[in-house]
């Protein structure tokens, strides 16, 4: 699970600059909340 939190973190720093980093972080939330929802 930690790994996973760094890989985020790495993802949003990484599109940080783009203009679509709400979509790409609401994305990628919603990747990270069904699997955790679906337990």
């Amino acid at each position: 699970m930690l790994q996973a939190i760094i890989l985020f973190i790495l993802l949003i720093l990484s599109d940080y600059r783009n203009k679509n980093i709400s979509d790409r972080i609401y994305r990628i939330y919603r990747i990270f909340v069904k699997p955790l929802r679906g337990r």
